[in-house]
């Protein structure tokens, strides 16, 4: 899974730590992908709907 937040929209409300912790990390009060593969797809999904901001993007990898 391909993961991206938005530094630009992120408020730090802190809830992609919550749902997916080996995935996010926050630096200076925005969040930042840290290893997308620390976290289930269930757990990025679920970070990602909880966010306020909309802040962060998934895209599943596709392989040719």
């Amino acid at each position: 899974m391909d993961v991206h937040v938005d530094d630009q929209l992120c408020i730090g409300a802190e809830y992609c730590v919550r749902y997916a912790p080996g995935a996010f990390e926050m630096d200076g009060g925005v969040a930042t992908v840290r290893d997308p593969a620390d976290a289930t797809d269930e757990q990025l999904h679920r970070a990602a709907n909880a966010c306020p901001a909309g802040a962060i993007f998934l895209d599943a990898e596709t392989s040719s």
